[in-house]
């Protein structure tokens, strides 16, 4: 009887332990699969994002000048009409040229969401604060604080900007939040930006859902982002309010 015990355990072994081998070398292999493609896939990100920022500028600056252009030539126009018009033809005139300008008016706030012109100068607090202003609508309210004194390099703002867009677009939009307080502090070689909003039920859903996955759109666009420019980033919840912290580490400088 312990002959045919000890006789099965080694079949067993026989069959497990070639198996237990196969599957730490398949993962193994697998893993280093893995991390080739993340690699590559991080530079595919990198030339990607750069693109489509390179992208926004043109079209940002090509409606920039055309409206400018075209505006002169409208006002123009509108004055020559008006210096022979009768008064009903008048009234028509400048209901008209009311019309133009309403239009000028979203044209030019394209041309700032596709790409303000405070983040063309590289200036990070005036892009921030330009970018509460922009979000703010009548039943949203985003409030901006700088606290530092200095700032990272100006190549870091771009990547940061539009995650924070992103970040504050999602909490509105997904996690139900009305109002967000937007800060950013320095701590020594560390830039941090805060984005503080209420842990709804539904907020709180949100922050869980994205610690599982990062397959969505815009937590894509938050993720590699962020991963670019080497930030750090956990949202927390903690005394009813959702804590969104991004810490960016560079290299002090006063210039």
């Amino acid at each position: 009887m312990s002959g045919s015990a000890d006789s099965l355990l080694i079949s067993l072994a026989g069959i497990f332990v070639p198996s237990i081998a196969i599957s730490f070398f398949i993962y193994a292999y697998s893993w280093k699969i893995l991390k080739r493609y993340r690699k590559a896939l991080t530079r595919l990100y990198k030339v990607s994002f750069g693109g489509i920022d390179t992208e926004r500028i043109r079209i940002a600056n090509l409606l920039h000048d055309h409206a400018g252009s075209q505006r002169l030539a409208i006002d123009e126009t509108i004055e020559t009409l008006k210096s022979g018009a009768t008064d009903d033809q008048l009234r028509s005139i400048n209901a008209l040229e009311s019309k133009l300008q309403v239009f000028l008016y979203e044209t030019g706030t394209l041309v700032e969401h596709l790409y303000p012109k405070e983040l063309l100068r590289n200036n990070w607090e005036k892009s921030f604060k330009q970018l509460a202003e922009q979000l703010t609508t009548g039943t949203f309210d985003v409030n901006y604080e700088n606290n530092a004194i200095a700032f990272p390099p100006k190549t870091l703002l771009h990547h940061a900007y539009w995650a924070v867009k992103e970040k504050i677009t999602n909490a509105a939009r997904h996690a139900g939040a009305k109002t967000i307080q937007l800060s950013s502090y320095q701590d020594g070689d560390t830039f941090l930006i805060v984005i503080v909003y209420k842990a709804t039920p539904n907020a709180k859903r949100w922050i869980k859902k994205n610690e599982k996955s990062d397959l969505g759109r815009g937590t894509f666009i938050i993720k590699h982002r962020l991963d670019l420019i080497g930030a750090e980033n956990k949202p927390t919840i903690s005394d009813g309010y959702i804590i969104d912290l991004i810490k960016i580490r560079y290299e002090h400088s006063n210039s």
